[in-house]
């Protein structure tokens, strides 16, 4: 009977050793999945600010534009049609900065918020 029961103590340690396995690769399994979602905000928020960054000079670029094309009107040098096609292109680069803003600051804020769950996720365990 003690062989019998030294055989069963055995198997459950096994099992308890399996057991610990598990839940260790699993908290691995966790840990991997975290750092690959936060990676990806994180080149995401990269991407928007390079837009960003891009549509900040592009709306520079028209409204610098649209002064000399106001110089040139009021000289006669210039159509009034090209200065509103030129104001309608800086209406369009400043809403494409505003769209490109928005973007940067939802990837930031989706970024952030991963954070916070990480950090939620360890003061509960």
């Amino acid at each position: 009977m003690a062989a019998f029961r030294l055989g069963a103590e055995e198997h459950k340690l096994e099992e308890l050793k399996s057991t610990s396995k598990q839940a260790a690769l699993s908290t691995q399994d966790a840990e991997q999945q975290v750092l690959m979602d936060v990676n990806q905000k994180f080149r995401k928020l990269m991407e928007t600010r390079a837009l960003l960054d891009t549509q900040a000079a592009v709306e520079e670029t028209e409204r610098e534009k649209l002064r000399v094309m106001m110089n040139q009107y009021q000289q006669k040098a210039a159509l009034l049609a090209d200065l509103l096609q030129q104001q309608s292109l800086v209406a369009q680069a400043d809403n494409q900065y505003q769209q490109a803003l928005a973007g940067f600051w939802t990837a930031k804020s989706r970024l952030r918020s991963r954070g916070r769950e990480r950090l939620t996720c360890h003061a509960c365990s």
